[in-house]
């Protein structure tokens, strides 16, 4: 929690999907169901960890992504059907791909 309250003093980037964690939850009313009260927690932390960094930082939500899409799935999987629920769609991972090369090189 410490981070949280302190924030960084380095440029931020934060990729999250769009499914579970939904900015506008941030300040929406408290939520019953178990995995979107996680992903409101979740919004929480990182809206108030971003807002008590010094430095620049860019939060981007992807859509048709999933937490799998985050590790590069897509490119290990085939494009089965059965996969796609799970792993994210691979136009969101080359996104995810080119948002942080993009990043890192405006560093």
């Amino acid at each position: 929690m410490l981070f949280i309250q302190m924030g960084l003093e380095v440029s931020e980037l934060h990729l999250s999907q769009d499914s579970l964690f939904k900015v506008e939850w941030i300040d929406g009313e408290e939520f019953k169901d178990p995995l979107k009260a996680i992903g409101q927690d979740y919004c929480r932390r990182i809206n108030m960890f971003i807002n008590n960094s010094s430095r620049k930082a860019i939060w981007i939500q992807t859509k048709d992504s999933t937490h799998f899409t985050f590790t590069d799935f897509p490119d290990i999987l085939k494009s089965y059907k059965i996969f796609k629920k799970v792993s994210g769609s691979r136009e969101a991972a080359k996104r995810i791909r080119d948002y942080v090369t993009e990043f890192i090189i405006l560093l």
